[in-house]
Parts: C-alpha cells; sequence; structure tokens
C-alpha cells in the first residue's frame, strides 16, 4: 500500500504532468499564430499584399519603417521560443543569445515604430496609441534585460512575458484591421481603434496570467 505521502507525491507529479501538457498546447496555438504572422511580413515586404500598396510604399520607403518591419519580423519569430526554457526544453546558452538577438529586434522595432507614428493614417488618438505600444514594448524588454543582468530570473521570466505579450500586438493586428474594415469602418477608424484593441487586452490578459502564477506559488 502507498504511504499517504507516495499518494500525495504521485498527485502533484500527475497535476504538474497535466499543467505541462496544457501549456504545451497553448505554445503550439500561440507559435502557430505568430509565425503565419511572420509569414505575412515576409509576404509584405517581397510581394504586393490585398490592399497594401500604399501602407507598404510608406512604411519601406524610410529607415524607421524598416526597422519596425524587421525588428517585429525577427522578433516575433524567435519570441515563442524563448519560452522553450520552461519546459525544460532549450539549452541555457541558446535562450541567452537567442535572447540577445530578440532584445535588438525589440530595439530596433521599437524606435522604428515610434518614428511611424508621425506619418500614421490613423487619428491623432490612434497616433498617441502606436506611441504608447512602442514606448511600453521597450520599456518592458529594458526591464527585463535589467532583471537577467541582476540574475533574478523570475522577474526576468514576467517581464519578458509581458514584453512578448506587445509583441503578439502584430498578431492581433492582422485580424483585427480586416476585420474592421469588413465592418465598413474608415481606414483612419479602424487604424485608430487598433491602435489599443491590438495590445491593450493582451497586457491585460498577461498581468492576469502572472498574478494567478503568483497565487499558485503562495499557496
Amino acid at each position: 500500500m502507498s504511504s499517504p505521502e507516495q499518494t500525495h507525491q504521485q498527485t502533484a507529479i500527475a497535476e504538474t504532468r497535466n499543467k505541462n501538457r496544457s501549456l504545451d498546447r497553448k505554445w503550439y496555438i500561440t507559435t502557430i499564430a505568430a509565425l503565419l504572422t511572420s509569414c505575412y511580413v515576409i509576404i509584405f515586404i517581397f510581394g504586393t499584399p490585398r490592399g497594401g500598396p500604399a501602407v507598404k510604399q510608406r512604411i519601406l520607403t524610410n529607415p524607421g519603417g524598416w526597422a519596425h518591419i524587421l525588428g517585429g519580423l525577427v522578433s516575433m519569430t524567435i519570441g515563442p521560443f524563448q519560452f522553450l526554457i520552461t519546459f525544460n526544453k532549450q539549452p541555457p546558452v541558446i535562450h541567452r543569445w537567442l535572447g540577445r538577438v530578440y532584445m535588438a529586434a525589440v530595439a530596433a522595432g521599437g524606435v522604428g515604430g515610434l518614428s511611424l507614428c508621425v506619418t500614421t493614417v490613423a487619428y491623432p488618438a490612434g497616433a498617441w496609441g502606436f506611441a504608447a505600444l512602442g514606448a511600453v514594448w521597450l520599456a518592458t524588454a529594458a526591464m527585463g534585460l535589467r532583471a537577467a543582468r541582476r540574475k533574478d530570473y523570475a522577474r526576468h521570466r514576467e517581464w519578458m512575458m509581458r514584453n512578448f505579450a506587445l509583441t503578439y500586438a502584430a498578431v492581433m493586428l492582422r485580424w483585427q484591421l480586416p476585420l474592421l474594415l469588413w465592418w465598413g469602418y474608415a481606414v483612419e477608424e479602424a487604424l485608430t481603434i487598433t491602435a489599443f484593441s491590438c495590445w491593450v487586452p493582451n497586457v491585460v490578459f498577461m498581468e492576469w496570467w502572472i498574478g494567478r502564477g503568483e497565487k499558485v506559488r503562495i499557496e
């Protein structure tokens, strides 16, 4: 017969396995959506996306636009794989080197995004929304880097979760904008709405997720 301690240990192991399987599913869904968005960005650069010639010309005719597009592409592609270390599926040395590339991409993408706010066709409120996204994207990356240098890896992970939630704004924007245009909104109106809707809900959800994890650890 199993002792109460053995039973408790077996139950804990089973719960951990179930949790990891659930996280694995969420990771796959998140990664597939991110990589599909990366593919769209490649099409945007080398092809002529439907309804996008004017936008493409505005973005890819200045260095800030290129920095934003390429920085976003690299960070969106690398980002999901950085969380593999959570499942013990990524060697720390690879995590560190990919992290350096990711941070450089966010820096380029964030600064480039801020420069594009000046020429956006969104209303002024939308320009401020995109500017806020760029600023918070850069700030969370800086906080994550600071925590890593202090070897506070728990806080580093939390800050990078927040940061990737902002990186993921690219995914949210790619389906929200066409949907709003299909509903009859003008381009200026749709961009102004998505300037907030593509990232604010992400941040709210991630704060809830992080707080949920803290509560579980305390209990």
